[in-house]
């Protein structure tokens, strides 16, 4: 009996390796939050349009080795009329922007973002930009962070339901609990993308929360719904290597990116 524990634990471990090193390779949309920036424009000048521009990404306050914030997946960097904003897998400590209007190119000068999302007042002078940050939780829903969700709660309940279907088959338990696993995502992911960043905390701080609520709600809803079929205690360890998956696949492809750029 301990043998056959023993064998199955392993190869559950194999098979969920297996499946984080294939899906790893092939994902295309980190599955957690990424951090914002939204930039609304006032202007001291007589208003002119925005044509183009760049956030630029610096690893000090001089700006040395600058480079824009590249377009990988659901990163990216874009403007409209009269604001611009971007969604990072991380951004570097320091950044400023260089926007393109229809009368000259204007730069500004280097600024931080403090919290998980900044949101930021630009004001246009003559011949400059100065950023100051701002909070609105009312406004602060990124249009990006919408744009990038759906593929991202596609991709996590591809992931989690092949997890979970694997451990419900080798520990025998009644396929049914999926379609609990189904609805434990589809809670608790709008939660972790739009609540936790709301707390204006670091990006490794508001991550982790937001993963460790992950792992704790599923767990819970997995129980209760489940109590005559799946104890609390095998309900957790389903929603650890579910969460896993999902957080080692985002992870991989953040370290992907970041070695690009």
């Amino acid at each position: 009996m301990e043998l056959r524990l023993g064998l199955t634990r392993r190869s559950l471990f194999l098979v969920v390796g297996i499946l984080l090193l294939l899906s790893a390779g092939t994902a295309y949309a980190d599955i957690g939050p990424k951090p914002t920036m939204k930039f609304k424009f006032v202007y001291e000048i007589p208003p002119v349009s925005i044509l183009d521009g760049q956030q630029i990404e610096c690893e000090d306050v001089a700006c040395k080795n600058a480079q824009p914030l590249a377009a990988l997946g659901p990163q990216r960097f874009s403007c409209e009329a009269n604001e611009c904003s971007s969604m990072a897998y991380g951004y570097r400590p320091y950044h400023k922007l260089i926007i393109k209007f229809n009368d000259r190119e204007r730069e500004s000068s280097v600024f931080e973002q403090k919290g998980f999302n900044g949101e930021y007042v630009v004001t246009v002078r003559e011949q400059s930009l100065s950023v100051r940050q701002t909070f609105d939780p009312v406004g602060s829903l990124n249009p990006l962070l919408l744009f990038a969700f759906l593929p991202a709660l596609i991709l996590t309940l591809v992931i989690e339901l092949i997890i979970a279907a694997i451990y419900l088959t080798i520990r025998r338990i009644s396929k049914r609990i999926l379609i609990w696993v189904f609805v434990a995502n589809i809670l608790s992911l709008p939660l972790v993308w739009f609540l936790f960043p709301l707390l204006q905390l670091d990006a490794v701080t508001t991550i982790l929360l937001a993963e460790i609520f992950a792992v704790v709600f599923e767990a819970a809803l997995l129980a209760v719904t489940n109590r005559r079929i799946l104890p609390f205690r095998q309900a957790a360890v389903l929603s650890v290597l579910m969460n896993a998956a999902s957080a080692l696949i985002g992870m991989c492809l953040i370290g992907s990116v970041l070695a690009i750029l």
